[in-house]
């Protein structure tokens, strides 16, 4: 088989495992924040007085992989 067909397919697997990751992660975020469906649909909006929004999910949510939330 060409070197070309072998990193293609490996490149394919790769993408199939990002999409599932992501869909995973945002599943994921979308059960622990209560106002999710209002975030989501003003995620990247400027409020008026304080510039760019300055909300993360990273920050503002504890992460199931953060010692905090297995109850150490």
């Amino acid at each position: 088989m060409p070197r070309t067909n072998i990193l293609a397919r490996y490149h394919l697997r790769l993408l199939d495992y990002m999409v599932f990751a992501n869909l995973n992660r945002f599943e994921t975020l979308k059960k622990r924040d209560s106002d999710f469906e209002f975030r989501w649909r003003h995620l990247g909006e400027v409020a008026p007085r304080s510039g760019v929004t300055e909300f993360d999910w990273d920050s503002n949510l504890e992460d199931a992989t953060t010692e905090k939330s297995r109850g150490k």
